[in-house]
């Protein structure tokens, strides 16, 4: 049977736990981190664009009203809320699409002041037309 709603939550799922496993904190890894403040933006081909841009222009504001560790739910311009943990995040995703407040795709994050070098590389990849690397922008 090819239900299409099924379709989508299998995608959905898929992409949330590519980004459950590269969650980790950059710091545990010995990694290259990037500050919030340096933070690229993505090109418009990209399917991540509004929501991740939208996280850049609002992660000052949630790093200082404490909120870093916690997991944000970014759909469009908007950023809708934040969660303790991942899953309460995902599941709060599922049933916005589920009651049709909003579409697939959403974008869950991680507030941090540092980001990790590689999940960035995880956002450029979804982006069919950037072959340069990520640049900083004004």
């Amino acid at each position: 049977m090819n239900d299409p709603h099924l379709a989508l939550v299998k995608e959905v799922h898929r992409n949330a736990i590519e980004q459950q496993h590269s969650a980790m904190p950059a710091e545990s890894l010995n990694e290259k981190t990037i500050p919030y403040t340096e933070l690229p933006s993505l090109p418009l081909d990209c399917e991540y664009h509004h929501e991740w841009n939208t996280y850049r222009r609002n992660v000052a504001r949630l790093l200082a009203n404490g909120l870093e560790g916690t997991w944000v739910l970014v759909k469009g311009d908007n950023i809708l809320a934040a969660f303790p943990a991942w899953k309460t995040a995902y599941l709060a995703g599922l049933a916005m699409i589920a009651e049709k407040e909003i579409r697939h795709p959403f974008l869950l994050h991680q507030v941090r002041s540092n980001e990790s070098a590689s999940r960035l590389e995880e956002y450029r990849r979804q982006c069919p037309n950037l072959h340069l690397p990520l640049a900083k922008t004004a």
